[in-house]
């Protein structure tokens, strides 16, 4: 009988760890498509030209154009300017320099180390757009 128990126990904390595990891997990967399209909108900045308000070839002036998504959550912390809050997290502006833009994204559930939550940060330059995953 014990026996049973303990498989039991063991299968349903395995299948939790499983779903939990999931969960957050599904989340990255909405938070890297929600980043990277905040990032495309740094490389359209600096690409347009000063008489179309863009940064003719510096991310300089760059400030991003505030947007909400489908659910918007007031508790997420961000550490520059909002530029869009969604159901999966907030994207802000961090720092601007004339050759590249970091956006940082910062999500609800717990990242790797299982005490913060998951953060993605994106470094916009001129032709591309690298992701970091940072939790």
């Amino acid at each position: 009988m014990s026996f049973v128990v303990v498989l039991v126990g063991s299968l349903a904390y395995v299948g939790y760890r499983y779903y939990r595990e999931k969960r957050v891997e599904n989340l990255r990967a909405a938070m890297q498509a929600e980043i990277a399209a905040a990032a495309q909108g740094a490389i359209r900045y600096f690409h347009a030209p000063r008489a179309l308000d863009g940064g003719s070839g510096s991310f300089m002036g760059y400030q991003g154009v505030a947007r909400s998504g489908k659910k918007k959550r007031n508790t997420r912390l961000t550490a520059g300017k909002l530029l869009l809050d969604t159901e999966n997290g907030a994207y802000s502006l961090v720092a601007v320099a004339p050759d590249s833009a970091l956006i940082e994204g910062i999500g609800d559930l717990l990242g790797y180390d299982a005490v913060n939550p998951v953060k993605i940060r994106a470094i916009a330059k001129a032709r591309q757009v690298r992701l970091v995953i940072v939790n």
